[in-house]
């Protein structure tokens, strides 16, 4: 589990119990923020333009954050897609094969 240290100043809270860190004030995970910067929204300008209720500032703090502890923060996001790719695989049959039985009775 991460920690981010009181010195960081970095607009980040921990949820000790779920493991999660989320963008201060919201529900915002840590992880949207870091997918959506590998996937090319590279600057705090474009994640603001993707996450509008955080501020260009909280966006540029984080990603100078994230610069300063990549591989800790790389590791913890890659880690978070196993267990959601984890999750998926167990739960994605059980959908498909109760959305093909509300079909097949006329449901849906």
């Amino acid at each position: 589990m991460m920690n981010i240290k009181p010195h960081e100043n970095v607009p980040l809270s921990v949820d000790h119990e779920s493991e999660t860190i989320r963008v201060e004030g919201g529900r915002l995970k840590l992880d949207n923020v870091i997918i959506c910067y590998e996937m090319g929204y590279s600057t705090p300008e474009a994640l603001h333009a993707q996450y509008d209720f955080i501020s260009v500032g909280t966006m540029r703090r984080i990603l100078d954050w994230y610069h300063t502890r990549k591989d800790e923060v790389d590791a913890y996001v890659a880690h978070n897609e196993a267990i959601w790719e984890e999750a998926r695989r167990y739960w994605e049959p059980i959908f498909a094969e109760r959305q093909e039985r509300t079909r097949s009775q006329g449901l849906c």
